[in-house]
């Protein structure tokens, strides 16, 4: 019987898809157009008389089942870009793109894995750059000690690792992961990773109309490196970055709004999104940021390393000696405000720096 029935069920949707077929047919026939048209639209009749007949027989199925949740998964967000990294300079973000790829399995085996590769190592520099010619010399010595006994200018490690190749703060990069390919260079709302500079990035939302931001509403993991060095280039980028993140969007972007996750209509999906922020020292404009952006459910975490070097021994040291002597220098008048700290360094030069000299 249930087969039966289940003929009769076929043999009445076939029926109405061959009426709406003909029906169509007849209309574009009668106005008028050639053989081919009136083909199209008896298919497209078909069709969506099929169509309706699977929605209705659906229907009938669930009135009798209560709707507790919706059948369609709630996994994705607005748009489809996830992880933001800000970092100052090209070189920099250079050497985070080529960790990634290391990283990535989709870009390994295949020679086209990784497209434009070419023009990356051109804006961005490759390998060779993180590399300075004259760090190590023929002799096995380091290029900084030649240079110290030579009489040249001695530059610090860090300084040399920061500002080694291409030193522009005006970028922006999307990065697309599928299972077989990483590819470079694509537009940002068909990106999954960005890497950019905060004044690219600002200038990117100056560029746009209302619907700038909208790129940056579904951010589930922000880094910024290197936070020390973008405070001393301009700090009110990265707030105005941090202030457009994870916001509503104005326009749709083509999303299934049925398969975006609870917190991001409801505008909490900065309490859920991971915000890890590398400096080489603190200080009260990154404090203030991680303070009033990081609002993870979870809470903060705050990681810092010590290092003892000599400043405790020789505190301790002068504490068992007895104490630290304190002691006053009247310092000569400045001729204006713009001349004082030339008349502080030559005092300290010609009068402190010599009786520490000699008796230290």
């Amino acid at each position: 019987k249930r087969s039966k029935a289940k003929e009769i069920e076929m043999d009445i949707a076939k029926n109405a898809e061959r009426e709406a077929a003909a029906a169509a047919e007849a209309k574009a026939r009668a106005e008028g157009k050639d053989g081919k048209t009136v083909k199209a639209e008896a298919k497209k009749a078909a069709w969506e008389a099929k169509k309706a007949a699977a929605i209705a027989k659906r229907k009938g199925k669930n009135a009798t089942r209560v709707m507790v949740e919706d059948d369609l998964p709630r996994d994705q967000g607005f748009v489809r870009p996830t992880v933001l990294i800000l970092v100052p300079m090209r070189n920099v973000a250079g050497r985070v793109v080529r960790r990634l790829l290391q990283m990535c399995p989709a870009a390994q085996g295949r020679a086209d894995a990784v497209n434009k590769l070419d023009r990356f190592a051109e804006d961005f520099g490759d390998e060779d750059s993180d590399v300075e010619p004259d760090d190590v010399d023929q002799s096995g010595q380091s290029g900084g000690a030649k240079r110290r006994r030579g009489g040249g200018q001695w530059i610090p490690d860090d300084h040399k690792r920061l500002f080694r190749g291409n030193t522009d703060d005006h970028f922006r990069l999307g990065i697309k992961v599928t299972k077989a390919s990483v590819r470079l260079y694509v537009d940002f709302f068909g990106s999954d990773i960005l890497v950019c500079s905060p004044l690219g990035l600002v200038t990117k939302l100056q560029e746009s109309g209302k619907s700038a931001a909208d790129f940056l509403a579904s951010i589930e993991l922000l880094v910024v490196d290197n936070a020390d060095v973008l405070a001393m280039q301009n700090w009110q980028h990265v707030l105005t970055l941090f202030s457009s993140c994870n916001q509503l969007p104005k326009d749709q972007h083509g999303v299934d709004i049925m398969r975006v996750h609870e917190s991001h209509l409801n505008g909490l999906a900065r309490n859920l999104r991971q915000t890890i922020v590398l400096s080489s020292f603190p200080c009260a404009e990154i404090n203030a940021l991680v303070r009033n952006e990081c609002a993870n459910l979870a809470g903060r975490v705050r990681w810092k390393e010590s290092f003892p070097g000599v400043l405790g021994w020789a505190a301790r040291a002068v504490r068992n000696a007895g104490g630290l002597r304190q002691q006053f220098e009247r310092l000569p008048d400045a001729a204006s405000i713009a001349d004082s700290d030339d008349v502080r360094f030559k005092h300290f030069t010609r009068r402190v720096l010599p009786r520490l000299r000699e008796n230290p």
